[in-house]
């Protein structure tokens, strides 16, 4: 065979080569393709699965919220025989001299009616918002944090004559500040006290002095508690606290402790403790937390079986001591 009659077949060789490349770059094309139709049949099928919003309910009202301490939003709806009405009477609608009429009412006594509807406004300033007709809500700037205001949807012609359409809702705009209300203080009662005393082990005949300087023990408590001891937790104990300390150094810390007392008998029993009766949960569970200063404690605790017809007596001792530099 001669070199001629081997040309054409190299050359249909080269051919073939050449189109791989042509066939693949195709089936790219192709897929880029399927993937686009896909994605847009995918989103035609979500746009039709979402609810349709709903349309006018045909009633007519206005609805006032409040927006932030100086703004307020408000929405509303005119039926369609109230908005025949209007047109017959004051023309084309497009030029209809449509308004919001805002009134302030703080500092009044006023009655809201079915609904959480104004029925007899007794405002002390009011100020209008021309609105135009094609729009269905607008924001008003009140420029009153903590103030009341309700609005009204009406028509004010070239005359004057004022035309109500719709009354709202009243609403109440936030302060713009932090709120000056505080904690109450409260004043302890002297027979919390005295309980604490016989609860903590001290004689009830104590000295004044040493109950006078356990008491100040309590008052510097910073825990909080139940009953009488979450009595001495008020700010006002706090405050001395700290100040009495601020004058000594600058540099202050308070410990404190206390004991919790818990356990379960048989239901319907009586406890005492310290000489004080206890009230049992339904279960005959109880629980009471006491202060616990320095020194040794013994707690009688006594249970006895309802009917009387038994008893059990136990005594923790609670030894408490602390040391460091003060």
């Amino acid at each position: 065979m001669t070199r001629q009659q081997l040309k054409p077949k190299i050359g249909a060789q080269k051919a073939r080569r050449k189109y791989i490349p042509t066939e693949d770059a195709s089936s790219e094309t192709l897929i880029k393709k399927g993937l686009d139709e896909f994605s847009l049949l995918r989103q035609s099928r979500l746009r039709q699965e979402d609810p349709p919003l709903p349309g006018p309910y045909n009633e007519t009202k206005v609805v006032l919220l409040v927006r932030d301490p100086y703004w307020l939003y408000a929405y509303w709806e005119i039926e369609n025989t109230v908005r025949e009405d209007l047109i017959r009477e004051y023309g084309s609608w497009e030029q209809l001299p449509l308004m919001l009429r805002v009134y302030d009412l703080s500092g009044t006594d006023s009655d809201t009616g079915a609904a959480g509807v104004y029925s007899a406004p007794c405002p002390v300033s009011s100020f209008d918002v021309p609105v135009s007709p094609a729009s269905a809500s607008w924001y008003i700037y009140a420029g009153e944090p903590g103030h009341c205001f309700y609005v009204e949807l009406g028509i004010v012609t070239g005359s004057g004559r004022y035309h109500l359409i719709a009354r709202s809702n009243r609403i109440t705009t936030p302060a713009d500040s932090v709120s000056d209300i505080v904690d109450d203080e409260w004043m302890v009662v002297d027979e919390h006290f005295q309980r604490l005393y016989r609860l903590a082990g001290l004689p009830g005949g104590a000295s004044e002095a040493l109950l006078e300087g356990y008491q100040k023990r309590l008052e510097r408590a910073s825990f909080a508690g139940s009953g009488a001891i979450s009595s001495i937790s008020s700010p006002m104990f706090h405050k001395q606290q700290q100040e009495e300390q601020t004058a000594e150094r600058r540099f202050w810390l308070v410990l404190n402790t206390e004991l919790i007392v818990y356990g379960a008998t048989q239901p319907g029993a009586r406890l005492r403790i310290q000489g004080q009766t206890i009230t049992l949960q339904e279960d005959g569970t109880f629980a009471l937390r006491v202060a616990l200063p320095d020194g040794v404690h013994e707690l009688p605790v006594t249970a006895v079986a309802p009917g009387g017809t038994d008893s059990i007596n136990i005594t923790p001792i609670i030894t408490k001591q602390t040391t460091g530099r003060r």
